[in-house]
């Protein structure tokens, strides 16, 4: 749905003065047509600015004469309709419906749900010869109703070109840069490389904000070049950029990798993807967006990942908690963990189970965090109570009793270290779960006392 003031294709100047801005123009909307019905995407439009008077006003010189009053009407008229020219080719084009001139707003949303509770879908077959590799021409769609009383909607035609050959075609044309810029300035993502995105607040010992994001990769996604010692080797760019409230760019990072994969860990890490660690500094608090985008440099496919992080403003804000690790253990490593007879460094990948988020029943789920100004008593000690709730499909599963926090051992009073763990039984069943994170301040004000943290995590067999 767009909601949108409008924009021209072409207008009557156009086609006087730069008849070449009408072609490039339409092309390009009927580029941008193609690719929404090859992703079976409907747009509806409305123009924003609702109802608009296009007579003359109090503002206006009213002492013109009749041909020029009736001139600056037109002129507005022409105007209004030239904008609202482009709105309507969108929802034309694709299927959907456009709604001007209205001051109901949600006219247009009202129509778009209508759509929603019952329709057909036709579809057909083409022949061969639309796909001819020597013409990229455009293929027009009619369909005709004989009964009356029916009204119909269909999306306007396409390219006679493959997916597949499109992407190639874009791609030989665009720069490494331009290629890997695309979705990162795009509201769409990039797929052909699988990407899994956990960004989390947190703060240094000198007070100082920052994201510390979990790029998961999926290495099944990279192309693998044979090396001299049967190593297996791949190159790709990591661009990485944050955008702040207004969505102008804050910060960007970017690197190109090259890893050497030896034979023996080859298929491991076909399995378990790799994963790419990068922190922004923060210099101011507010919403963000993180967006993050690699290219292949062996075979030039991309794929990039998004998500919004809340930075707090640890100057005025009371108890603050940083985002949440997560890892997984089985029974045994908990078990060792938490006796005397440690031996050896846990067999465990924290950084890959914070990025995919992805755990086994009949394991030990291990969470930890950082909590920030909390209110100290007169040893210098906190008083707080914290609890862990779970959540599926919106329901509470699991809603923990409150626990004193313990702080022993702990020296930095701005930054305590919390942490705990859960058994996730064979009982829970597979899917999508919250784990909510609750730390109440007993010494705080009552309006500043909780804070709440939660993440996603999904549960497999």
């Amino acid at each position: 749905m767009l909601f949108s003031d409008g924009f021209s294709i072409c207008t009557d100047t156009d086609v006087k003065n730069d008849a070449g801005r009408c072609d490039r123009m339409r092309d390009a909307m009927q580029r941008l047509t193609d690719l929404c019905n090859r992703a079976a995407i409907i747009i509806y439009t409305q123009d924003a600015r609702g109802l608009t008077y296009v007579g003359m006003t109090a503002q206006d010189n009213i002492s013109l004469t009749t041909q020029k009053l009736e001139e600056t009407v037109g002129t507005r008229t022409d105007e209004l309709r030239d904008r609202q020219q482009g709105l309507s080719f969108l929802a034309n084009e694709t299927g959907g419906r456009a709604t001007f001139n209205s001051n109901n707003l949600n006219l247009g949303l009202e129509k778009m749900l209508e759509d929603t509770k019952g329709f057909y879908l036709i579809g057909y077959q083409p022949d061969s010869e639309t796909f001819d590799a020597k013409t990229r021409r455009f293929n027009k769609l009619f369909v005709k109703i004989k009964q009356p009383d029916l009204n119909v909607r269909y999306r306007s035609g396409f390219f006679g070109v493959a997916d597949a050959n499109i992407r190639r075609a874009e791609a030989k044309n665009e720069t490494p840069l331009q290629q890997i810029l695309k979705p990162l300035t795009s509201p769409f993502t990039a797929s052909e490389i699988n990407l899994k995105l956990n960004a989390l607040f947190g703060k240094d010992d000198k007070n100082n904000s920052f994201i510390d994001s979990f790029l998961h990769i999926d290495a099944k996604d990279l192309k693998f070049t044979d090396a001299p010692d049967k190593s297996k080797q791949a190159t790709f760019d990591v661009l990485a950029i944050s955008y702040g409230e207004n969505g102008a760019i804050v910060d960007q990072v970017g690197k190109n990798f090259s890893i050497t994969v030896k034979a023996e860990n080859y298929q491991k890490i076909l399995n378990e993807g790799l994963v790419y660690n990068f922190v922004f500094p923060i210099k101011k608090p507010g919403a963000y967006q993180m967006r993050v985008a690699i290219r292949d440099a062996a075979n030039a496919k991309v794929g990039s990942a998004s998500q919004f992080i809340e930075v707090p403003d640890l100057k005025k804000e009371g108890l603050t908690r940083s985002g949440i690790v997560l890892e997984n253990l089985t029974e045994a490593q908990w078990k060792a963990e938490n006796s005397s007879q440690i031996s050896g460094k846990r067999q465990t990948n924290l950084m890959m189970d914070t990025s995919l988020r992805r755990f086994k029943r009949g394991t030990i789920l291990h969470y930890s965090a950082e909590i920030y100004n909390a209110k100290l008593d007169q040893s210098r000690n906190p008083q707080m109570n914290t609890q862990i709730r779970i959540f599926r499909d919106g329901k509470l599963i699991l809603d923990g009793k409150p626990n004193p926090f313990k702080s022993e051992g702990q020296n930095n009073a701005g930054k305590q270290n919390f942490a705990g763990a859960i058994a996730l039984g064979n009982e829970m069943k597979p899917g999508d779960y919250i784990l909510q994170i609750v730390v109440i301040d007993n010494l705080a004000k009552s309006k500043r006392k909780p804070a709440t943290q939660w993440v996603q995590f999904e549960l497999t067999n």
